[in-house]
């Protein structure tokens, strides 16, 4: 009998350690269930939009006041009408509402020189109002233009919008200012020459005098050459061949210390 007794509790004493070690977590299940719980929880969490998206650095623009932005707006439309010949003008004459138009944008130009006088960078519509305007069938917008081109820094482009407005041009005035602005373009020297010599030969009358007697900060140790070539082969008794062979001499005379 004891022994049966002895018996019993051995089989109870091993189911009792053998429940409690089927019950008791591992080492291994624990970190296994953790890092299950983590992994599932970075997928279906959602991200922020702080996180999951990279704010660009912000876009340097040139603010224009709405003062501005009216004036540009008014350009566009008078440039429009005059071309369109739709211009609502109080003049009834063609040639009195011609003035009135070139008048109004010749006025709204030489504000945005104002404008542009004022800050240190250019605005790439001033710069490409100035190009339209180059090309305007009126003396007094053109040279608006060419002071407001002149008012900003240089643009690539400035140079062969000068020339090509000009080209066969008669306007001396536009010539003044056009040799001033066309100095700034370095890389347009070759085409400058070009575009000089061929208003020294053919350009208009007044306009060729212009450019003969204003040609010294242009004339370099690299084209000299050319304008003295120009020079001899203009016809020697007119005005423009005087004044270009002084201005060679000065040139020549600058050079010698003179």
């Amino acid at each position: 009998m004891k022994r049966w007794s002895f018996l019993i509790l051995v089989v109870v004493a091993v189911v009792a350690i053998t429940s409690i070690a089927y019950n008791r977590p591992t080492a291994v299940e624990q970190p296994k269930e953790t890092i299950a719980t983590e992994t599932n929880s970075a997928i279906t969490k959602p991200q922020s939009s702080e996180t999951s998206i990279v704010n660009p650095e912000p876009v340097a623009t040139v603010r224009i006041s709405p003062t501005t932005r009216n004036l540009l707006s008014e350009l566009k439309d008078y440039r429009e009408c005059y071309f369109r010949t739709d211009c609502v003008t109080p003049e009834s004459d063609a040639r009195a509402a011609h003035f009135f138009v070139t008048q109004q944008i010749a006025e709204r130009l030489d504000r945005l020189v104002a404008l542009t006088r004022q800050q240190t960078t250019s605005n790439d519509e001033f710069v490409e109002i100035a190009k339209q305007f180059l090309s305007f069938p009126d003396g007094r917008v053109q040279e608006q233009a060419l002071v407001l081109m002149g008012s900003m820094p240089p643009r690539d482009g400035n140079a062969q919008a000068i020339m090509s407005a000009l080209r066969n041009h008669h306007d001396a005035r536009l010539f003044e200012l056009a040799i001033v602005e066309l100095q700034r373009y370095p890389n347009d020297y070759r085409a400058t020459d070009d575009f000089l010599i061929e208003t020294l030969n053919t350009g208009g009358h007044y306009a060729s005098q212009v450019v003969a007697r204003q040609l010294l900060p242009v004339l370099r140790e690299d084209n000299i050459e050319r304008y003295e070539q120009t020079a001899a082969e203009l016809p020697p008794n007119t005005a423009k061949a005087r004044y270009l062979k002084q201005v060679l001499n000065e040139y020549r005379l600058l050079q010698q210390g003179g």
